[in-house]
């Protein structure tokens, strides 16, 4: 089978694709590239940015470096809108709600014979047009006419379950990987509690890493060695995640989290954390217990975190069974 998608805007959703459809079910994933798309009125990630949004295109497309200087792409299997009118799609995946009536209507018009599927990693609810739905956040009530599959997005394992329980909780470092915490307005308190923790664990170094935030960003070989060899992945997020690559890959490296409860209830996420299990919330126990338990807290019993985050991740994670029932979804597509 021949897909087409635009996950390309996403690099841990690329790989998360990469993985399932090429790697586990053997398709061909084919990505949009060069300007075309965009110049045409198919590709609108970016469209919030109103005059600027050729930026994000330019960026996603053609590979170019962004004006905030977070990260050039690199994606295989490319195809220009040329290429696309002449080759033969069996599938189209939209994984941004902004393209889904482009998406539809490139469908439409190009390639009928096409299955479309809208993919969420993001807590939208189902478009009018919606027909079959991949969803990779907690289910949500999705109406009886929809075909859809409830899935994790595929982590690399071969990077980030490499390191996993490497640390023993003495390298005295707790690491952040939301992108533009300190520069995103709804991320403001968040960032400040970030900077007040930082204060009370003077004896531990703090990491800020992503786009737009104090140490930068990192490629995915760094950020799995950095999340294992972090002691604490400190994850303050306003509004949470859908999905949550961060989370999922901190886990897989089988580090623990300190995070705030509620930014995560009722969230994918959520199933991961636990208080006293698999991490820390600091809605329960303030940023200076949390501090205090840290400090206090044995070689042993540090071990011991570590070994019921990564357990958590085997529990709730099973790609292998997720793919064979994405194989029996893509049967029955409408």
């Amino acid at each position: 089978m021949v897909i087409f998608t635009d996950a390309s805007h996403h690099g841990g959703l690329m790989t998360s694709f990469n993985l399932l459809f090429n790697r586990r079910l053997s398709h061909v994933v084919l990505y949009p590239w060069g300007m075309d798309w965009f110049e045409k009125g198919f590709w609108h990630i970016g469209d919030c940015y109103g005059d600027d949004a050729h930026q994000p295109a330019k960026q996603f497309l053609t590979g170019s470096l962004p004006k905030d200087g977070t990260e050039t792409i690199s994606i295989k299997n490319t195809t220009t809108f040329d290429e696309f009118l002449e080759n033969h799609i069996d599938l189209i995946i939209v994984t941004h709600y902004s393209n889904i009536d482009s998406f539809e209507e490139l469908k439409n018009r190009y390639h009928p014979q096409a299955k479309i599927i809208h993919q969420f990693g993001n807590s939208w609810e189902p478009h009018p047009l919606t027909r079959n739905l991949m969803l990779s956040t907690e289910p949500m009530d999705i109406p009886s006419n929809i075909n859809w599959i409830s899935y994790h997005q595929n982590i690399d394992e071969a990077v980030y379950g490499h390191y996993s329980r490497s640390s023993s909780g003495t390298n005295r470092l707790i690491s952040s990987f939301v992108n533009a915490l300190p520069i995103n307005s709804i991320f403001q308190q968040d960032w400040k509690d970030f900077l007040e923790f930082e204060t009370i664990m003077n004896d531990y170094t703090l990491k800020s890493y992503g786009g737009g935030c104090r140490d930068g960003s990192l490629s995915q070989n760094d950020v799995a060695k950095e999340m294992t060899e972090s002691d604490w992945i400190i994850q303050f997020k306003h509004d949470g995640d859908g999905f949550g690559h961060s989370l999922h890959s901190g886990f897989a490296c089988g580090t623990p989290f300190i995070f705030k409860g509620s930014q995560y209830r009722g969230k994918l996420g959520g199933r991961l954390l636990k208080h006293m299990d698999t991490g820390l919330d600091v809605e329960i126990m303030g940023l200076q217990g949390a501090a205090q338990f840290i400090h206090n807290l044995s070689t042993q019993d540090y071990l011991t975190f570590r070994q019921r985050t990564r357990d958590a991740f085997d529990r709730e994670v099973n790609y292998d069974k997720e793919a064979r029932e994405i194989k029996t979804f893509l049967n029955n597509l409408q």
